[in-house]
């Protein structure tokens, strides 16, 4: 079977999953978490500019991409990859999928998270942490379109420069690049207060999240750059290929499934499977920010959390639900 018609297939449990896990969350009621918020503090202050650029920089990148498609006449493969990315936004909770790994400040305009009611998900502490809605959900395709198009100018030059290089030293120069941009990014927003990392200070890193932010993004937004940029001899991407011979309908449709599916195991592999075990070796926890904590363990000036204590330092310690 062609690589279109397998990844379109995959979407099919993947929107089951999350159809299940937001029908529970929208019948309990979404909500903002803003008991914690400081809105004296700069990050405060940085939220509100951080918002603003997001939404900003993403009208930019979506009048473009849709400027093309009507230029085209179709959809083409990064509007696809746009509402690709925006459906992965769903998995961005995965991060804290055993632990409260992954701290995002409720300065930002958010709303709690979902995945206290998806299944097999052990924190129990789920369905508590502010999910910003312009980084994540708005952002998603910004920074998954914007990274994947610098990481592809750099795949561009290095080829030029060294004409002999092949499709495996491409797809390292794409996860270096990602990685490199990712952790920027990650260290712009840890330092205004935005986002933390705690879980992923592993000890056997030397207590270094950064290390983990370069692997992982490295992965999730370097294999969005490749698949960008290997083409066939048809010029289609790998979610598209398979789909000749259809009616142009039918191919628009399955080639949209394809690349949502292939968006959402790309977060899935990157964010979770290939990350979030080294949660389990978190280093202990630096004192944090109560806007950042939100209340998702016990923390100095915190306490009574359904979780209990922060990790750290006590090995494979998992409070199940």
């Amino acid at each position: 079977m062609k690589p279109a018609r397998v990844l379109a297939l995959l979407a099919v449990p993947l929107f089951a999953y999350q159809a299940w896990t937001l029908a529970g969350w929208l019948a309990d009621g979404p909500h903002q978490i803003t008991e914690f918020r400081d809105r004296d503090s700069t990050s405060w202050y940085a939220a509100r500019v951080a918002e603003v650029l997001i939404l900003a920089g993403t009208l930019v990148i979506a009048g473009i991409v849709v400027r093309d498609c009507l230029r085209k006449r179709r959809l083409t493969f990064d509007a696809m990859l746009i509402i690709g990315l925006t459906t992965a936004a769903f998995w961005d909770p995965i991060y804290n999928w055993i632990t409260p790994a992954w701290l995002y400040s409720s300065n930002w305009l958010n709303l709690n998270d979902w995945f206290s009611h998806a299944p097999l998900a052990l924190n129990p502490d789920h369905g508590r942490m502010p999910w910003p809605i312009f980084p994540v959900l708005v952002g998603y395709s910004f920074w998954g379109l914007a990274f994947a198009a610098l990481d592809n100018a750099v795949m561009r030059r290095v080829r030029r420069r060294r004409p002999g290089i092949g499709p495996a030293g491409l797809v390292a120069v794409a996860f270096a690049s990602a990685g490199t941009t990712t952790v920027v990014a990650f260290g712009v927003f840890k330092l205004l207060d935005l986002m933390h990392a705690p879980g992923f200070r592993a000890t056997f890193l030397a207590d270094n999240e950064f290390a983990f932010f370069f692997w992982s993004g490295g992965i999730v937004f370097g294999a969005i750059a490749c698949l960008r940029f290997f083409l066939d001899e048809n010029g289609l991407a790998l979610p598209e290929r398979g789909t000749e011979g259809m009616s142009p309908s039918r191919r628009t449709v399955v080639s949209l499934l394809a690349t949502i599916a292939t968006c959402q195991l790309v977060v899935i592999a990157g964010w979770g499977l290939l990350s979030v075990p080294a949660t389990l070796y978190s280093a202990p926890y630096p004192e944090t920010p109560a806007h950042l904590i939100n209340g998702l363990c016990d923390a100095p000036g915190i306490t009574g959390t359904e979780y209990g204590p922060c990790p750290g330092g006590d090995g494979f310690r998992v409070p199940l639900r």
